[in-house]
């Protein structure tokens, strides 16, 4: 198969994000199939442009069986008017890619489209119908209920009254929908959808990446006890209060954790503040990105790791975060503060659970662990890698989905299916 995916955000592993789709595609080609990828060139948490150079609209980046269409977005630094105009420019200008590189790339067999938000799908199915080609949808996020949810939109406002009519109507042409909220199901069937038509398919992690991370790893003598978090920089991180946590952690005598801190985001200012007002200097540190194909080596190097977020914002359809599989893979144990993981990660058993937005039950966590029986440690660590293995394996994902695919094709039309959706 010749696969098409839109993707907004997607990148290649030499940069900071997720991979979802570069593993994907890295599987796919394995089976002979040929993929293409579109993506901005607007890296969204570096808020720079990547891979393109100045004057540079589209630059394609050829892998082999795996390319990558770059195109030149609008550039913007904060959610406001500016990163919707990037979403649209995206969209206006993938479309244009797919049909102006058309004979380099050769006409696709079968096109993706994935959210979040859904102009990249829109896209994706304008093209299909340009080729006459099957379109399956990929929901990584639900919108618009999911802005609404979080404050963002009203569900009486016309601009969700849009969004909504436009999700449905992607939904009612989609041959398929692949979907990543775990608890979306009750989601689609309450719109009617027929189970048979969805599928979930959860993020993942390349667990070669962690080839290493079932070896025993006894401390080194006078080492620190390293606590690692990845991942964006924002206000719902919460990682101020990580900042309050360490600086009990070490008022109370344990000078010998250091929290490293991976990522870019509109906090990193005020966290600078606050790690050189507690004078934190030698027990908190401030990274900066990590391209993906080195996380491993700092998750690995690391002791215990911090996943931390807020409750707003969280979508009530459950997520499936890409750094937690990763963390999950090193095989180290997770202090994770935030209830959007929490019944998850309390059932595999694979670290602490702190309350959001409290930096007290925060630093006992952090203390408590660098107290553990490092045999105890190691177990909880072990628990979260094997269940990665069974459940979250991104080979056995991707093979899934290129199942899926396969069957879309066998399928051979690309009929529109408005019966799937109440009106």
């Amino acid at each position: 198969m010749n696969i098409w995916i839109f993707n907004h955000y997607a990148i290649t592993p030499d940069l900071p994000g997720g991979t979802r789709h570069f593993d994907f595609a890295k599987v796919f080609a394995d089976y002979n199939n040929k993929v293409t990828i579109f993506a901005s060139a607007f890296h969204y948490t570096m808020h720079k442009y990547v891979k393109i150079s100045q004057g540079q609209n589209y630059k394609i980046e050829d892998t082999g069986n795996i390319k990558f269409v770059w195109i030149r977005t609008f550039p913007y630094s904060k959610n406001d008017w500016r990163r919707i105009l990037n979403m649209i420019d995206y969209a206006l200008k993938a479309f244009v890619a797919g049909i102006k590189f058309n004979k380099i790339l050769s006409k696709p067999d079968i096109i993706i489209g994935s959210s979040v938000h859904l102009l990249a799908p829109l896209s994706a199915y304008l093209l299909s119908l340009y080729f006459k080609v099957p379109f399956v949808m990929e929901v990584r996020d639900i919108w618009p209920d999911t802005l609404s949810d979080a404050g963002v939109l009203k569900k009486g406002s016309l601009i969700f009254k849009i969004l909504k009519r436009l999700e449905i109507f992607l939904y009612k042409r989609a041959k398929k929908i692949v979907f990543i909220p775990p608890k979306a199901l009750d989601y689609f069937i309450g719109l009617g959808i027929k189970p048979d038509k969805v599928k979930f398919i959860p993020n993942g992690t390349d667990l070669n990446r962690f080839l290493h991370t079932v070896d025993k790893k006894l401390a080194e003598e006078g080492k620190d006890f390293r606590i690692t978090y990845a991942g964006h920089l924002g206000p719902s991180a919460g990682l101020t209060d990580a900042i309050k946590a360490m600086n009990m952690v070490v008022k109370k005598g344990y000078k010998d954790i250091t929290l490293y801190i991976i990522g870019e985001g509109s906090e990193k200012p005020i966290l600078e503040k606050m790690i050189k007002d507690y004078n934190l200097s030698n027990n908190v540190k401030l990274l900066g990105s990590i391209p993906k194909d080195k996380i491993s080596e700092y998750l690995l190097s690391s002791d215990a790791l911090l996943h931390i977020e807020l409750d707003y914002g969280v979508s009530k359809w459950g997520g499936s975060p890409n750094k937690i599989y990763d963390y999950l893979a090193s095989g180290k144990p997770i202090i994770y503060s935030s209830n959007f993981v929490k019944d998850w990660l309390d059932s595999i058993i694979c670290g602490i659970y702190v309350t959001p937005g409290d930096s007290e039950q925060l630093a006992e966590a952090i203390i408590k662990l660098f107290c553990m029986d490092y045999k105890e440690r190691s177990q909880l660590g072990e628990n979260g890698r094997k269940y990665v293995e069974k459940y979250h394996d991104i080979s056995v994902l991707a093979i899934n989905f290129l199942n899926l695919l396969e069957s879309v094709i066998m399928e051979g039309t690309n009929d529109e299916d408005t019966s799937c959706c109440r009106k």
